[in-house]
């Protein structure tokens, strides 16, 4: 090379700009660090079932690497941590538009909740899930009314019988300081969920009338005793 006479022509070709792809020059500057973060919650994903996953969660932890802990969290089915951690990162990263959050601690909610459904002490888990919900709506003073809407409009049949159960069925926590979800939530809503629940329990031939055997034998049952049969009597058939 050091023999070639190089002509003007050819001593451009080292002078030209680098190709740049489209839309590359758009990237954040840390854009390696979304990459690395992409390949580790990948790796988690695929090889947790031989990872100590109390030691790697606590090097999340201590590292504020909140996607990788939520990650974890929702491999070992630990839903309750993980909507936590899911919320708590929502705040600290500051979105941009109060809607985007709401969409996505609701989106989050009903992933979770369906996620657990039929798992031991499901409805525990859910009726957790929801508290933590009302809660965060609360303390971010976020539109009641927008969170209605949605739980009406997205929750399946299954969801129906759920949130009738966490809002009439589950037991009060005693310790906690925080309004009932109940208390927290619109009578009209509460009209239009129970209609809701009405429609999808006669679809599938489940009513009251369960109950009405054990009255007969001597039995009595409150309505919240008989609208948890009915309620068990729906995830059965699910």
């Amino acid at each position: 090379l050091e023999s070639k006479i190089w002509k003007t022509s050819e001593l451009h070709y080292f002078n030209r700009q680098t190709p740049v792809m489209p839309g590359l020059n758009q990237l954040k500057e840390n854009t390696g660090h979304y990459i690395l973060q992409n390949w580790l919650l990948r790796i988690i994903e695929d090889l947790h079932s031989y990872m100590d996953t109390k030691s790697v969660l606590k090097l999340c932890t201590n590292f504020q690497n909140n996607p990788a802990a939520i990650l974890l969290h929702e491999l070992g089915e630990n839903y309750r941590e993980a909507f936590d951690l899911k919320l708590q990162t929502m705040l600290s990263e500051g979105k941009s538009q109060e809607v985007d959050m709401k969409i996505s601690a609701v989106t989050t909610f009903y992933k979770y909740l369906r996620a657990v459904h039929g798992k031991q002490d499901f409805r525990l888990v859910q009726t957790s899930l929801f508290s933590k919900l009302i809660q965060f709506w609360g303390q971010n003073n976020l539109d009641f009314a927008w969170l209605e809407s949605e739980l009406l409009e997205r929750s399946t049949p299954g969801d129906i019988g759920s949130l009738v159960y966490i809002l009439f069925c589950s037991q009060p926590q005693d310790n906690s300081k925080e309004k009932k979800p109940l208390d927290c939530l619109n009578p009209e809503f509460l009209l239009k969920l129970g209609q809701k629940f009405t429609k999808v329990s006669q679809k599938i031939g489940i009513s009251n009338k369960s109950s009405v055997g054990e009255e007969n034998n001597g039995a009595s049952s409150t309505p919240q005793q008989s609208l948890k049969q009915i309620l068990d009597n729906m995830n059965q058939n699910n």
